[in-house]
């Protein structure tokens, strides 16, 4: 595998697996979604930070910091179609429970989203559920099977 491809490839894997996590561990659960166009990426990074606020989470954006570190291994992200942009963003609470999502990979504005347990796994899939009702009100949401990774949707444009 080429340099420039296992820098990149190690970006998303940290970006989906949250900074902060338990070593090595895995999201619990992962979904992908469409938003469709930059209004859609600027009310799910709302719609995060309002998660962030009602669960008492902190959100961070890590998104320029995705775009100057791909771009420093010469990643081309000719899936930035359509004006889409890096985003690299979480939920995350200290002991690692929360959200990371990021389009690294992806095409236009579809969003890879894992979910980490942290210290309590009951509390993280209550987490989960309660989140995931509040997106799927706005946007379509699949889910990624176990062991896989996020692939284009069909229908997203």
């Amino acid at each position: 595998m080429s340099r420039k491809l296992s820098s990149v490839c190690v970006l998303v894997t940290v970006s989906l697996l949250l900074a902060g996590c338990a070593p090595g561990k895995r999201p619990f659960l992962m979904v992908q979604m469409c938003l469709s166009n930059e209004q859609g990426v600027e009310e799910f990074i709302d719609e995060l930070k309002s998660v962030a606020s009602a669960e008492r989470l902190e959100f961070v954006d890590n998104s320029a910091n995705a775009q100057r570190e791909l771009k420093e291994v010469g990643y081309a992200g000719r899936e930035r179609t359509g004006g889409s942009r890096v985003i690299d963003v979480r939920v995350i609470r200290k002991d690692g429970m929360g959200i990371g999502a990021a389009n690294v990979g992806l095409p236009g504005f579809q969003m890879a989203m894992g979910f980490s347990e942290g210290s309590n796994a009951v509390e993280a899939r209550n987490f989960a559920n309660r989140t995931l009702v509040r997106f799927r009100k706005h946007w379509l949401v699949e889910s990624v099977p176990g062991g896989a990774g996020a692939k284009p949707m069909a229908g997203c444009r």
